[in-house]
C-alpha cells in the first residue's frame, strides 16, 4: 500500500537526504512522527505489521499534501524487513535516517514472566531494531551520511517493577546504541536515543494484554496484591501520571534529526527527566524506596514502605 500526494520515482527524489522509514506506525509515536515530518517536507515510508492500520496516515498526508509511502512490515521476519527497505529503495531510492518505533512492553512479576514470552519481547524490541540497523547501515555508509533513531525509554535507565523484562530489552537497546554511535561516527552517520515517559499511546492497552497469558495462575500468585492493581489501571485506559501526547515525542524526534550535531539522548516528558536524573543522583537504596512507594509495593512487615 502506498501513497503520495504526488507522483515521484527514486529517481528524482534520491538527491534529497531527508528519506525516512520508520517503523510501529499504527499508532501512538511512529504515526504522529511519520505525519509531522511528511508535513515538514520529508520522505516518508511509514510501517506497520497491518498495512490497513495505516490508512488513516494516508488520508492525513492527502490532506496535507504530502509525500507519504506506507507498507506493511513484520519487524520480527527477516524477509518483511527486506521488502521494506527494497520498498523505500523503489519509492525514495534509498533511507537517509531509519527510525526504530516498533516495540511492546511485556509486563508481569520477573519470577512468573514465561521464557517463551521474554524472548518474544527481546525479540521484537532488540533483535529486530539491530536488524534494521543492519540493513540501513550499508547505504548510509555508501552515501556518506545518514541518521539511526532509536526510540528506547526512560526505563531502559531506570528498570520499574512488573516490567522487568521490558526494561531489560530497553537497556539492551541502550548499550547497543551507545556502541554503534561510535562506531558509525567515522562514517558521517549519527545515532540518537529517545528516552520518552510517559506518552498517550496505546501502550496500556498492550501491555495489558501481554499479562493476559499469566492471568490463570495470578489467582495464587504471591506477587497479585501488587500486579493485580496494576493490570486494572493499564485496562482502565486513565491517564498515567505526566503522560503527554504523542505530538510532543514526535517534535523532539524531528529537532533531534534536523540538529546538524545532535545530543545523544533526548528525554522526552518532565517524568522522565526526573527518573533520569533520580538513577544517576541517588543511592541504590533510596531509588528503591521511591519506586516502591510510587508503585504501592509494601516490604513485609513495613507499615508504610
Amino acid at each position: 500500500m502506498a501513497f503520495s500526494s504526488e507522483v515521484r520515482t527514486a529517481a528524482n527524489i534520491a538527491v534529497v537526504s531527508d528519506r525516512v522509514l520508520i517503523t510501529g506506525c499504527s499508532t501512538g509515536i511512529g504515526a504522529a512522527t511519520a505525519v509531522l515530518l511528511a508535513q515538514r517536507g520529508k520522505y516518508v515510508v511509514a510501517t506497520a505489521r497491518h498495512a490497513e492500520t495505516l490508512r488513516p496516515l494516508e488520508e492525513e498526508a492527502r490532506r496535507l499534501r504530502a509525500t507519504l509511502f506506507t507498507t506493511s512490515l513484520d519487524v520480527t521476519g527477516d524477509a518483511s524487513r527486506r521488502a521494506a527497505f527494497h520498498f523505500a529503495e523503489e519509492k525514495l531510492g534509498g533511507v537517509d535516517i531509519l527510525i526504530n518505533n516498533a516495540g511492546y512492553g511485556q509486563m508481569g512479576p520477573v519470577e512468573e514472566v514465561p521464557l517463551e514470552l521474554a524472548r518474544a519481547q527481546f525479540e521484537t524490541n532488540f533483535f529486530s531494531l539491530l536488524a534494521m540497523c543492519q540493513l540501513a547501515l550499508p547505504g548510509m555508509r555508501a552515501r556518506g551520511r545518514g541518521k539511526i533513531v532509536n526510540i528506547s525509554s526512560i526505563v531502559g535507565k531506570i528498570s520499574l517493577p512488573m516490567g522487568g523484562v521490558y526494561s531489560a530489552s530497553k537497556f539492551a537497546v541502550e548499550g547497543l546504541t551507545d556502541a554503534l554511535r561510535i562506531e558509525v561516527a567515522p562514517f558521517g552517520i549519527q545515532v540518537i536515543l529517545i528516552l520518552p515517559g510517559p506518552i498517550r499511546t496505546q501502550f496500556p492497552r498492550t501491555a495489558a494484554l501481554s499479562v493476559e497469558p499469566m492471568l490463570p495462575n495470578l489467582e495464587d500468585s504471591p506477587y497479585r496484591p501488587w500486579a493485580e492493581p496494576m493490570l486494572a489501571k493499564w485496562k482502565s485506559g486513565k491517564p498515567r501520571a505526566g503522560e503527554q501526547s504523542a505530538g510532543i515525542c514526535a517534535q523532539v524526534i524531528a529537532r533531534a534529526i534536523d540538529d546538524p550535531q545532535p545530543r545523544a539522548r533526548y528525554l522526552v516528558t518532565p517524568r522522565a527527566r526526573f527518573l533520569y536524573w533520580a538513577q544517576k543522583l541517588l543511592p541504590d537504596s533510596t531509588k528503591d524506596v521511591l519506586l516502591r512507594k510510587l508503585h504501592h509495593l509494601r516490604m513485609k512487615g513495613a507499615t508504610n514502605l
